[in-house]
């Protein structure tokens, strides 16, 4: 990948970070991920079908709709 798309990525975690978007729905592989504490392991940057959302969001994501917290990063709504 190259260091342009990496700076976009790397920027657009970091501005929904600070405006309450802290959590990446990844619609692909129905798991959650909490951006503060992103994994390389996450590859949030090669994600194509994904959303940012709220707190309130990502709760509705993992308890109502049979998502799952990354085991990564969001290990405590990890499920396995």
């Amino acid at each position: 990948m190259n260091i342009f798309k990496r700076l976009i990525s790397f920027l657009e975690i970091k501005i929904n970070t600070l405006t309450g978007y802290k959590y990446r729905v990844n619609f692909t592989s129905k798991e959650v991920h909490y951006l503060p504490n992103k994994h390389k392991n996450c590859n949030l940057d090669i994600m194509s079908n994904y959303q940012n959302v709220t707190k309130n969001s990502a709760d509705y994501y993992i308890h109502s709709a049979g998502f799952n917290g990354c085991r990564w990063c969001y290990t405590s709504e990890d499920n396995g």
